[in-house]
C-alpha cells in the first residue's frame, strides 16, 4: 500500500465513522421541529419551546456537524485525488472521473500534493 493509499484509507474511515454523529445531529433537528409543530398546535409559547429545545440539544450542533462534514469530505476527496494522481491519472482525467472541471481538479490535485507530498508513482 502506498503512502497515498494509506492516507486515503485513513481519511475515508474517519469520514465514515463521523456519519452516525452527523445523522444524530440531523435526527435531533427533525425531532426539535416536530416538537415545535406539536407545541404550537397545543398552544405552547415559543419561549417555552425554545427552552425545551435548548435543554434537549445534542453535543454537536447541526451547523457544526455540517461544517465538520464538509471538512472531512474535502479531506477524503483530496486524499483520493492524491491516489489517482499517483496512479498516473492526469488532472483532466481526474476531473472527468469526478465530474468536475479540469481547473477545479487541478486546484484539488495541487492542494493534495501540497498537503500529502509528491506522489509515489506506481
Amino acid at each position: 500500500m502506498t503512502p497515498e493509499e494509506r492516507q486515503a484509507q485513513l481519511r475515508l474511515r474517519a469520514f465514515r465513522d463521523f456519519l452516525p454523529e452527523l445523522r444524530g445531529a440531523i435526527d435531533d433537528v427533525e425531532a426539535t421541529i416536530t416538537r415545535f409543530i406539536t407545541g404550537i398546535d397545543e398552544g405552547r409559547s415559543i419561549q417555552e419551546l425554545v427552552v425545551d429545545a435548548t435543554e434537549r440539544r445534542s453535543s454537536l450542533r447541526p451547523s457544526e456537524a455540517v461544517v465538520e462534514y464538509q471538512r472531512m469530505h474535502k479531506e477524503a476527496r483530496l486524499a483520493l485525488f492524491a491516489v489517482a494522481f499517483s496512479e498516473g491519472m492526469s488532472k483532466a482525467d481526474i476531473g472527468r472521473a469526478w465530474g468536475i472541471s479540469r481547473q477545479l481538479s487541478s486546484v484539488y490535485v495541487d492542494e493534495a500534493l501540497e498537503r500529502f507530498g509528491h506522489p509515489t508513482v506506481k
